[in-house]
């Protein structure tokens, strides 16, 4: 339960965060490591595409290795390496 309210505290600090200025914000994550979890579908993977977008060295986690697997292969189409 706890570990369930920590990432949804998470998940609302980055959205604030992201709302606020999100073209700053992500500018100043270029050239950072970013570690995406959950990257295999929906926001994850969606955010994995929008921080390679971005300049980020992207670091992919998730528990499907074969949907992991496929937004890689998609990155790779896109030039967007992660």
């Amino acid at each position: 339960m706890l570990s369930q309210v920590a990432a949804i505290l998470v998940g609302l600090v980055a959205v604030l965060w992201l709302m606020d200025d999100s073209e700053t914000a992500l500018a100043s994550l270029k050239n950072k490591r970013v570690l995406v979890t959950g990257a295999s579908t929906g926001i994850g993977e969606q955010m994995a595409y929008q921080l390679a977008t971005h300049g980020c060295h992207v670091t992919l986690t998730a528990r499907r290795k074969l949907a992991l697997q496929a937004v890689r292969v998609t990155s790779l189409e896109n030039k967007l390496y992660m």
